[in-house]
């Protein structure tokens, strides 16, 4: 399943590379969500995407809206969500082997 998404994540242009391009660089919660809808969106139909933003502007855009209005989240929301959580986790996870690989006393600066 890992190895699927990696693929989807590559057909939809988010990959590892792309952050480790800007190795500084932070992923906030809200671009780790953008990437996530952008991912969501590039992996459905073009009728679930239809349903997907006739559902997003009523929940979403319309003023005075109670958001769930008591109902359960849909599920385009939740993959949306996970996923967005998994890239996050991801980044850390990819800083903390950067700051680890920097302080190997045995690693060649000259080469990096």
């Amino acid at each position: 399943a890992k190895r699927h998404a990696a693929t989807k994540r590559q057909q939809v242009g988010y990959t590892e590379e792309t952050l480790q391009s800007t190795p500084s660089a932070v992923v906030t919660p809200q671009e780790a969500q953008l990437a996530a809808m952008l991912e969501n969106a590039k992996n459905s139909s073009w009728q679930d995407n239809l349903r997907n933003a006739a559902d997003a502007q009523v929940r979403f855009m319309l003023p005075g809206r109670d958001v769930d209005e008591g109902n359960e989240k849909p599920e385009y929301i939740k993959r949306i969500v996970d996923r967005s959580e998994e890239i996050l986790l991801e980044d850390k996870a990819r800083k903390e082997k950067e700051i680890e690989e920097s302080n190997d006393p045995h690693r060649s600066r000259f080469w990096k």
